[in-house]
């Protein structure tokens, strides 16, 4: 029995936190990304995230004046296709989304003042890991959004930042991601969601880490077994089509069906149907 991971049969010698998550939540579309490298076409749920995070840590290292919000996110966004081909009515609302207007703060005055209440020092940000899970062969590597000492708080933590619309209790993917973090760092882990009418950190209790971390091992387990069990990652897909989730993009949902007309022989069929 080897300990080396089943995964290295495609070239992959290690997972990511969200791909755990991917995969439990859209097998098809998780293996045709990470297996297949098959990109997803971006979207503003990508970056709305990403903004927010990039402009919070360079406030908080000094490096951006906070004064700046609205020029930086502006110009932050001016190269994002996902930004740059949606309607103006859009466009309007993603910078409201961010940087809010009259009836709200928005995510990141939201996120910023949360932060000042925590009383927060010894900042560090974009940590890399990487941790082997009990029972798994296959190496996770991730990076924390920032660590640091919490006065108000009184001990060390780990907050992952969420540009939410809305804003809902731990989710089972939240579990997953905040236990490998905890399993990283030895440190108590919040979630901060900000939305545009306000923010909320939500802890991960012993419970939540426990049930996050049980969630990982056995997804991992899944994706050892097909990596082991089958030859070629179309006798895995033959064995799960069809698979249809709601939240697909245009792109995967066509590369998806292209694999299976493929896989079945019924592109024929397909061809004919269009006429």
């Amino acid at each position: 029995m080897t300990n080396k991971t089943p995964l290295l049969k495609y070239n992959i010698d290690h997972i990511s936190p969200s791909f755990i998550n991917q995969f439990m939540l859209d097998p098809v579309k998780a293996t045709k990304t990470k297996f297949e490298k098959i990109q997803d076409e971006p979207n503003m749920n990508m970056f709305r995230g990403t903004c927010m995070e990039k402009f919070v840590q360079g406030v908080l290292q000094k490096q951006i004046d906070p004064a700046r919000a609205e020029s930086w996110v502006k110009e932050y966004l001016s190269n994002k296709i996902a930004f740059t081909n949606i309607s103006d009515d859009d466009k309007e609302k993603e910078l409201d989304n961010l940087l809010g207007n009259k009836k709200s703060k928005g995510m990141i005055k939201n996120c910023l003042e949360t932060l000042e209440d925590l009383e927060i020092s010894d900042l560090r940000f974009q940590q890399k890991y990487s941790a082997l899970l009990n029972k798994t062969k296959t190496k996770i590597v991730g990076i924390t959004d920032m660590e640091c000492y919490s006065k108000k708080l009184m001990s060390q933590v780990c907050i992952d930042f969420k540009a939410s619309m809305q804003i809902r209790e731990l989710s089972l993917d939240n579990k997953v991601q905040g236990a490998v973090y905890h399993r990283f760092t030895n440190k108590n882990i919040y979630f901060l969601k900000c939305s545009r009418a306000r923010a909320e950190l939500q802890p991960m209790t012993g419970e939540d880490i426990y049930e996050g971390l049980e969630t990982a091992v056995h997804i991992i387990n899944i994706i050892e077994n097909i990596c082991e069990r089958f030859d070629t990652i179309d006798e895995y897909y033959k064995c799960i089509y069809p698979f249809k989730k709601y939240d697909r993009s245009e792109i995967m949902n066509k590369e998806i069906k292209k694999t299976y007309r493929r896989l079945f022989n019924t592109q024929e069929n397909y061809e004919r149907s269009k006429k």
